[in-house]
């Protein structure tokens, strides 16, 4: 039952005193109770630099496969905020990692889960030092940038590229 996994869920997030949800690996859509709840504070990591190969479907060795078949030259990871539609929100920070021609998916894979790993971590950390702001103090651009700016208290997203060393 689809309403009654939905109120468990946003039952248990209340029950923990969840203040932001850091989406990692989940693969269903999440219902619209918990969406609206938590509007604005919900995570989610995505295997590429979004808004390339994002969307229904594209996930883990499918994003990495892809890049490989359009002979990218980077590839990256992704934390965006958690909208209504697959992989759209708001960019709070990407990592760029090089695609290298002796690449395979495994190897491609391999560096952008590192370089997502630590991505994770920083946002987190700036989430947790009260970075985290509502969008009602957001104070510049459009409505997405916006959003994104207040996800970190006033700060434009942030970006970085990590070189071939893992």
């Amino acid at each position: 039952d689809p309403q009654a996994l939905e109120q468990a869920m946003l039952a248990q997030l209340r029950c923990a005193g969840a203040t932001h949800v850091m989406l990692a690996g989940y693969m269903k859509k999440l219902p619209p109770a918990i969406v609206a709840a938590y509007a604005g504070r919900i995570f989610n990591t995505h295997p590429a630099l979004l808004p390339a190969y994002g969307g229904r479907g594209m996930y883990g060795d499918r994003v990495h496969a892809a890049v490989l078949a359009d002979a990218q030259t980077r590839s990256g990871a992704t934390v965006h905020l958690v909208t209504d539609e697959d992989d759209s929100g708001p960019i709070v920070g990407q990592v760029e990692v090089a695609v290298f021609p002796d690449d395979d998916v495994g190897s491609l894979g391999e560096r952008v889960r590192a370089a997502e790993r630590e991505l994770v971590v920083e946002v987190l950390a700036r989430v947790a030092r009260g970075k985290q702001r509502s969008l009602r103090q957001a104070r510049r651009g459009d409505a997405a940038e916006a959003e994104a700016v207040a996800a970190f208290g006033g700060h434009p997203p942030f970006s970085r590229s990590v070189r071939r060393s893992m």
